[in-house]
């Protein structure tokens, strides 16, 4: 039902911008990242025609079908089988991205919290959390902060121009909340692995791994990087770790590697495919107004974090998510380092898509003590404290909602001129599998979206 819920409030953003669609064009039924969406269809509509291994079709070199995407695969079988629009495909599996991501992150509350309350408080702030940049562009308003929207990583209102929270990848774009669902199921997998240290919930994670690495190849970097880092961490706490544990924790990672080899080639090495890693040539990030992107849940995590020397933490699975937050932080930071003046890590950004959730499960832990804090004794002042909490928490969403709505509907790629359209049903009509298509970048990405 959050999910459910949570999908209606995403919408009003695409009905402000349909209903701002300038005369004599039409809304495409994008609110952003149009130019990622509308490459994502380059490969949708290739599984739509029954391939299973896709090409790149938005280049005029020669290129080998060597791609396989397995969320690509079923979004463009389902609109072969059941004869969708790109735009009803694109609203159906934004649906499926919210209910996949609040049931994945459900699923994990339910296994890593002991108490109703914190689950409940853990779902409210993930589904509808946001950052600092509510207060941000208020400052920004006054001159006191420059917020414009051209800065995109390095905008001091970070959250409110990237998907840093569940809320904006539900809003935004599903090739974020969808595969952020089913990694979330192999995070509550392994968590029952480390509860009950029982081998079936290791093998059932590191296939469930597997499935993940096939829709968003991103995430193979985090479980790769993660499980390494938690296995160190553990054997330093105790210098006393059986190799059957050992080798346990780190099967998921274990068993990805052939899928982490086959994206290297794709993307480091393939001839035609390998131009596609330049996304990750960004500028770096400020640590700072990313940390304040991360919201109420960033600064409990971090104080939770001040205190754990003396109040250390006392599970496995919270050591876990600590393990999980630090490692996905400091992959998200990695372009800062440098090595012989090369950068270290050039992937993309998107590698911060799931450090939300570790946050938020450590963050609620911190909610008594705050309230200890703060004298709050009777239980009529905790509940009216903490439904000011989650009112705060949710502030930047609210924003977020317009914000990008208004970002949107000024964007000339999320509509199509009648006269385009004109021309787009022309090509459908003349325009063989093999020809090029020699047009402006925009028209050359809605052709992507909009035709086979």
């Amino acid at each position: 039902m959050l999910g459910v819920v949570v999908f209606g409030i995403t919408e009003v953003s695409y009905a402000i911008v349909a209903a701002k669609t300038p005369p004599g064009y039409e809304s495409l039924g994008i609110v952003s990242l149009g130019m990622d969406i509308n490459s994502y269809y380059s490969f949708i509509h290739q599984a739509a025609e029954g391939h299973w291994l896709f090409r790149n079709n938005m280049t005029h070199m020669d290129c080998d079908r060597a791609f396989f995407n397995l969320q690509w695969l079923i979004v463009g079988k389902a609109m072969s089988w059941f004869a969708w629009t790109p735009q009803v495909t694109f609203k159906a599996w934004r649906f499926s991205g919210a209910i996949v991501l609040t049931l994945g992150f459900a699923s994990l509350a339910v296994v890593a919290l002991p108490k109703t309350w914190q689950r409940v408080t853990a779902m409210l702030m993930f589904a509808f959390g946001g950052g600092f940049g509510w207060l941000l562009a208020m400052l920004g308003t006054f001159g006191i902060v420059d917020t414009r929207d051209s800065f995109g990583l390095r905008n001091p209102a970070i959250d409110l121009i990237t998907a840093i929270h569940p809320f904006a990848q539900l809003l935004k774009n599903p090739h974020y909340s969808l595969p952020h669902g089913i990694f979330l199921l192999f995070v509550t997998l392994y968590v029952r692995g480390e509860q009950t240290k029982r081998a079936r919930w290791y093998i059932a994670a590191a296939i469930m791994a597997n499935i993940q690495g096939l829709m968003r190849p991103y995430d193979l970097i985090t479980i790769c990087a993660v499980l390494p880092a938690f296995v160190a961490m553990e054997l330093l706490r105790t210098w006393n770790m059986p190799p059957r544990v050992a080798f346990m924790r780190l099967l998921p990672a274990v068993l990805s590697l052939p899928q982490f080899g086959y994206y290297y080639y794709i993307f480091s090495l393939h001839p035609v495919f390998k131009y596609w890693a330049s996304q990750g040539a960004q500028p770096p990030t400020s640590i700072f107004w990313y940390t304040l992107g991360l919201g109420l849940a960033g600064l409990l995590f971090i104080w939770r974090l001040v205190r754990s020397r003396h109040e250390p933490f006392a599970t496995p699975t919270e050591r876990f998510f600590v393990v999980m937050a630090i490692v996905i932080f400091a992959l998200f930071h990695g372009n800062h380092l440098k090595f012989l003046g090369t950068k270290l890590f050039s992937f993309s950004p998107q590698v911060g898509i799931t450090i939300l959730t570790p946050i938020i499960l450590i963050a609620t832990g911190m909610l008594p003590v705050a309230a200890e804090k703060l004298c709050l004794i009777q239980p009529k002042q905790k509940l009216v404290a903490l439904a000011a909490f989650l009112i705060v928490n949710a502030f930047g969403s609210a924003l977020y909602v317009t914000w990008n709505a208004n970002l949107g509907s000024i964007a000339s790629r999320n509509f199509l001129r009648t006269a385009d359209a004109e021309a787009m049903a022309w090509l459908r009509e003349h325009v063989t599998p093999d020809d090029v298509v020699l047009s402006s970048e925009d028209f050359g990405s809605r052709i992507s979206f909009l035709m086979p």
